[in-house]
């Protein structure tokens, strides 16, 4: 009995150490991390999917402002062209005017524009601006002449009152006729007559009661040469110049009412042929 008793005691201590061993063992390992139990990421989808979202709607707005910015800047250099294009019209316009300016500051006296001009190079302007009241009048290489036996025509105004008229003239015979201040059967005209008479005369007409040699000057001409005859008339002041020289300067007096204002004319009175060039009427 006491050897089974020892035996059960030893195997009691035996079983005790081992398993203390196995104890120490285990006390010694460490302890296996734990993998923690996921959390639920329903809600954290739904705050990349709602950034997702935002992103596009940016991108989207982004390019829409980029198409409306590109067409701002079309537009913007479509109107800076505009403006640099009438910004060049300006300065031409500019530089016209004060070109203009410039003139008209220079210019003390401007001469006054002639009430009428002709140098009858240009037959179908002279025939309707002038009227023919007889005779026939033709422009023959660049000159107004009258190759019947005697006529007349006349040009401009009733109401040219003062002016000076300018006009070469050229006659195949004695008699060369200038008309001033026409007006029907009344006005003033000069005859330059050649030899034998060698001078010029200046002739008034009331109501067609001719007063010829109202007053006369002497001077040189002859048939087949031209002339230049310049007749200034202001107020009842006339003054008759041949190729610049003053001829007659006579201010009218006489009891018969002078005649104020009219057209100008040329005439002959037999035999053909008077040619005029450069007329020219200039306002006083």
């Amino acid at each position: 009995m006491k050897k089974v008793a020892f035996a059960i005691v030893l195997i009691v201590l035996i079983v005790g150490i081992v398993f203390g061993g196995m104890s120490v063992a285990n006390a010694a390992k460490p302890t296996p991390k734990q993998t923690p139990t996921p959390t639920p990421i329903t809600g954290l989808e739904a705050r990349v999917g709602n950034l997702e979202t935002a992103v596009a709607n940016l991108q989207s707005q982004q390019a829409e402002m980029s198409k409306q910015i590109g067409n701002l800047t079309s537009a913007l250099e479509s109107a800076v062209t505009d403006l640099e294009a009438a910004n060049l019209e300006m300065s031409n316009q500019i530089a016209i005017l004060t070109s203009q300016l410039q003139a008209l500051q220079e210019c003390v006296v401007c001469p006054p524009q002639p009430l009428f001009e002709d140098d009858f190079e240009d037959a179908a302007w002279t025939l309707a601006n002038w009227e023919v009241e007889s005779g026939d009048w033709q422009v023959v290489d660049g000159t107004f002449a009258c190759l019947s036996n005697g006529g007349r025509a006349v040009a401009g105004n009733l109401s040219w009152t003062d002016y000076t008229l300018y006009v070469d003239v050229m006659g195949m015979t004695v008699d060369k006729n200038i008309d001033f201040r026409r007006s029907d059967n009344n006005g003033y005209w000069v005859d330059l007559r050649a030899a034998p008479y060698n001078d010029i005369v200046l002739c008034k007409d009331t109501e067609g009661n001719g007063q010829c040699y109202i007053a006369t000057g002497y001077v040189v001409n002859y048939a087949g040469t031209w002339y230049s005859l310049k007749i200034q008339v202001v107020g009842n002041a006339i003054k008759v110049y041949v190729d610049d020289n003053l001829i007659i300067n006579y201010v009218d007096t006489s009891p018969t009412v002078p005649q104020g204002s009219g057209r100008i004319g040329f005439d002959t009175f037999s035999a053909p042929s008077i040619y005029l060039d450069n007329v020219k009427v200039i306002p006083e």
